[in-house]
């Protein structure tokens, strides 16, 4: 019996001995489970905390092919202030890091929840579309945009800028709300393919009472320095042989000029008196194809020109129906090759590269002879052509690059009229 109660003994302590050890072992592994718990919980939270969200418009021109800038607008919808040193931030460009060069709060000092900040980097982009993935912190997001390529006029999400019933307007694309500028009916208009302020808007140039004017949205115009023409011309935005962004114009001497917020005098910046002089610009643009932007224009007599940045002019070789019946040099057939759009002798809207290889756009619907925009106005993602139908109710239309068109509407699915004296860009 004594043997026996030893043996029960033995076997009593070596339990109590095993079970302590796999308490210890169980109140340990809960311990690390619950460590780990927490910590996961942790990372969440910050994930939580601090959000990134690319808020630029994917129609808007975002890449400068002068300069090689990319330009971003990412607000912080977290919960934490997002840093804005250069280091912090990751910016991936179809799948490659790029170099960020600047990082601006738009709406302050600190990029606090509920801010923007406009990010630049530089990157080399060839046309088609595009992926970027930015990571601010512990968030990133995902944006993806087309670019059009060709060193062209960028679409400017749509914006054709005409003048109404006695008012200066501008329309972002099909079936869209009409923007009141000005309630006084301009003399020249201009196209709006620059965001002068950073404000994510571009600003619209007009000529009204024989002064310049830039205005943005329904703002205050901004009255700029420089002696423009008073009728039958065409005002174009850009930058050109290092120049930040202007407005370029004619000048009294038949002249290529620029100006801006920030000009005190309207600057030459190619005199071609040499050829018909000038009697509109169109846009800025490597129309040739050589790697540097030119400014391409109409004559005085309604040639088409272009000039390099050595200020020689170069004919095309092709007439428009008068010195402001064109619109901006843009690439529409994904091919790297720019063409301005133009009205002929007969009323058919036409394209020409700077080869004077033309393509006839309308074969049935005439234009009135006066400015022309470049836009996505249907938002299929390809440009066209927007004119002024020739007849009497003088309304906005469209023109693919593969000749079909319509009409441009505005909120009420109603057409708008143009006054076709003044014109559209």
């Amino acid at each position: 019996m004594a043997e026996v109660s030893i043996t029960h003994v033995i076997l009593f302590i070596a339990a109590i001995s095993l079970s302590t050890i796999v308490g210890g072992t169980a109140t340990n592994i809960a311990g690390d489970v619950g460590h780990a718990i927490e910590d996961i919980g942790s990372d969440y939270a910050d994930q939580v905390s601090q959000s990134v969200t690319v808020i630029s418009d994917p129609g808007a021109t975002l890449y400068d092919a002068e300069t090689n800038t990319l330009t971003l607008l990412a607000k912080n919808t977290g919960e934490l202030r997002l840093p804005t040193d250069r280091d912090s931030l990751l910016v991936l460009v179809d799948g490659e890091p790029v170099t960020v060069t600047n990082v601006t709060v738009v709406d302050g000092s600190y990029w606090r929840p509920g801010y923007v900040a406009r990010i630049q980097a530089n990157t080399s982009l060839d046309g088609g579309a595009h992926r970027v993935v930015v990571t601010a912190a512990e968030s990133r997001d995902f944006f993806s945009f087309p670019y059009r390529g060709g060193g062209g006029t960028g679409l400017a999400d749509g914006i054709v800028v005409y003048a109404g019933d006695a008012s200066l307007n501008s329309i972002r694309y099909d079936e869209a709300s009409v923007t009141t500028h000005r309630s006084n009916e301009p003399q020249v208009v201009g196209s709006a393919t620059v965001d002068f302020d950073g404000d994510g808007t571009f600003g619209v140039p007009y000529v009204q009472n024989d002064t310049l004017h830039l205005v943005d949205g329904t703002d205050a115009p901004q009255t700029l320095p420089g002696d423009p023409p008073s009728s039958e011309s065409h005002l174009a935005t850009g930058s050109w042989n290092g120049s930040g962004p202007s407005v370029f114009y004619v000048g009294p001497n038949k002249d290529l000029r620029r100006t801006g917020p920030d000009a005190t005098s309207g600057t030459l910046v190619a005199e071609v008196s040499s050829t018909q002089g000038a009697g509109s610009v169109l846009g800025v643009a490597d129309y040739d194809g050589d790697g540097t932007r030119d400014i391409i224009y109409l004559g005085s007599s309604g040639g088409l020109y272009y000039v390099s940045p050595d200020e020689t002019p170069a004919s095309v070789g092709v007439s428009a129906a008068n010195t402001y019946a064109a619109g901006q040099p843009t690439e529409f057939y994904g091919d790297g090759t720019v063409y301005v759009p133009y009205i002929g002798g007969s009323g058919y809207v036409h394209l020409a590269d700077s080869d004077n290889n033309k393509r006839q756009l309308t074969t049935e619907t005439k234009a009135s002879n006066t400015g022309l925009s470049v836009d996505d106005v249907d938002r299929d993602g390809e440009p066209e052509v927007v004119f002024v139908d020739s007849s009497s109710s003088t309304s906005l239309r469209y023109v693919n690059a593969d000749g079909t068109t319509g009409y441009v509407h505005d909120a009420d699915g109603q057409r708008i009229p143009v006054n076709k004296g003044v014109g559209i860009a």
